[in-house]
């Protein structure tokens, strides 16, 4: 761990379970919020109410690095049929790839809830389950702010597919996210400056 990133979702979280939700005298004594859009902290603080300890992040991040087989496999079997071999050995690869070891040894970051999101929300749209993909976009808005650009660039991928309708409106909600998010809530937060608790 380098520490720094650790630390403030460490102290996040601690402080969210003791009253003071989403504080950070890391930050800069302001609501995390004003830092980065991570509402997804609130949906971890029952796990840090039970157990208030890094290890509880690290081991959360491997289970969902791990947890993210299950929708590339679903994937894989949906694309490439009834093919195991092949459906395996695409999972066998995400497995080993160099990039999810990198995420999982690096200190803990809400973006790593992007990584089975963006799986579930693909196998939804390619099966056509138009509810199921759209809350998974919903969830994915709620890592970081930087989640907008992966459903606009869903919606991009939509149009490109010919289904206008639901691209037009992935495309746009994508962009208001990111305004909304980076202009209006992290904005107003980061002005609100707390005493320490």
């Amino acid at each position: 761990s380098t520490g720094f990133d650790l630390a403030v979702t460490d102290q996040v979280l601690w402080n969210t379970i003791k009253g003071n939700t989403l504080f950070s005298s890391l930050d800069g004594h302001i609501n995390h919020l004003g830092a980065h859009f991570e509402p997804i902290l609130l949906f971890i603080a029952p796990f840090y109410k039970v157990r208030s300890d890094v290890r509880v992040l690290i081991v959360l991040q491997a289970l969902v690095l791990g947890a993210a087989m299950g929708p590339l496999y679903l994937i894989a079997k949906t694309v490439l049929g009834n093919n195991r071999i092949l459906s395996f050995t695409f999972v066998l690869a995400y497995f080993l790839s160099r990039a999810v070891r990198g995420l999982g040894f690096l200190d803990f970051h809400t973006d790593i809830f992007l990584v089975p999101l963006i799986f579930l929300s693909y196998y939804f749209l390619i099966t056509k389950r138009t509810g199921l993909f759209l809350l998974g976009l919903i969830m994915m808005l709620l890592c970081k702010e930087n989640a907008a650009f992966i459903v606009a660039a869903f919606g991009i991928f939509i149009i490109l597919q010919k289904r206008y309708k639901l691209g037009i409106l992935v495309l746009f909600a994508g962009i208001a996210a990111w305004l909304v998010e980076t202009k209006l809530i992290m904005q107003v937060h980061d002005e609100l400056v707390f005493d320490s608790p």
